[in-house]
């Protein structure tokens, strides 16, 4: 009898394997031609006309080898997830992280078979009343106390001293950016009390950060908006995502952590590319390498900046500092 139930679950679920492991294999495949494919060829497909710097398409290769990396990385969860009756049984309670993953590495049948789950899930249903309760707490509707105007000034001085650290002991990519550590302390205090906590610190760090940033970072009120006071406000969004330590422990609890970081730096990164695109290469079109379109350098440069420098650090170290804090704050 036991053996039959585990023959049908494991026909029942044959196709979500297949096409899971398809993936793996579409995208490795795709890592490995880009990574060999000459500059000739890079040249033909993207037309960037450009023969004489071979820094053009080194930058090239690496935009594309980070976005099929995370792809790859991805779906490999996906797939481990594909094979586990027990994760595979706890996608109704992760449905919107399930959903991400299976969108982001093209997994239309994934897609369809998480939503279709969800769907027939009796037990997935949204309480209204629930919901709203904890919408409010996230947000940080209720009475203050001193001691959560003291918990902002303390991650804004982390923030500032972080910020600082950046701009003037770290080393830096030619044209601005760099280890982005101060969405670190931004990060955490969204998570652990609230966004209206996150973002009030974020804003009032950028207002402060304007005191030791070199001018030459600033050139108009849209750069300040799009390089420093979205990018240093974005991190409170967190608040409203699950919390990882909701539940029981399982490959969710870690892949809560993923996108916890995964997309505030995505976000910031869309911030800093308009920022590039719109702005940096209109006032200074002579740093766009050459043979490059503005939106292609824009694209590429600040994909380097965020997910080769940024991402790793932030992602290493924001599930250590959320078990550390949590005892004190959750």
């Amino acid at each position: 009898m036991t053996k039959e139930i585990i023959t049908n679950f494991n026909q029942k679920y044959l196709w979500l394997k297949i096409t899971s492991i398809f993936n793996i294999i579409l995208f490795t495949s795709l890592f490995f031609t880009v990574a060999i494919i000459n500059n000739q060829t890079l040249n033909n497909i993207f037309n960037i006309n450009q023969t004489s710097n071979n820094w053009t398409f080194f930058a090239l290769k690496i935009f594309l080898l980070l976005i099929l990396t995370l792809i790859i990385i991805i779906a490999s969860l996906w797939t481990m997830i594909s094979f586990k009756k027990d994760w595979i049984l706890a996608i109704n309670d992760n449905f919107f992280l399930s959903l991400l993953l299976v969108f982001s590495t093209l997994n239309f049948y994934g897609s369809w078979f998480v939503i279709n789950n969800c769907y027939q899930n009796k037990n997935f249903t949204l309480k209204a009343k629930n919901y709203f309760a904890n919408f409010k707490r996230n947000l940080g509707i209720k009475k203050w106390l001193t001691i959560d105007y003291v918990l902002i000034a303390f991650f804004c001085a982390l923030t500032i001293i972080f910020s600082f650290i950046e701009e003037n002991l770290l080393p830096h990519l030619p044209f601005g950016g760099g280890l982005g550590i101060k969405y670190l302390p931004l990060i955490l205090i969204s998570f652990l009390i609230s966004f209206l906590h996150g973002w009030l610190t974020g804003f009032i760090s950028a207002l402060m950060t304007l005191l030791f940033i070199p001018a030459s970072n600033i050139i108009s009120p849209w750069s300040f908006i799009l390089d420093y006071f979205l990018p240093m406000t974005i991190p409170a969004i967190v608040a409203f995502f699950p919390s990882p330590f909701n539940g029981k422990k399982s490959v969710f609890t870690y892949l809560t952590y993923f996108y916890h970081c995964f997309l505030v730096l995505l976000l910031i990164y869309f911030c800093q590319f308009l920022s590039g695109y719109f702005l940096w290469t209109t006032f200074f079109p002579n740093n766009i390498w050459t043979g490059y379109s503005a939106i292609w350098y824009a694209l590429i440069y600040n994909f380097i900046n965020i997910f080769l420098f940024t991402y790793p650090i932030i992602q290493l170290l924001t599930p250590i500092l959320y078990r550390s804090l949590k005892r004190y704050y959750l």
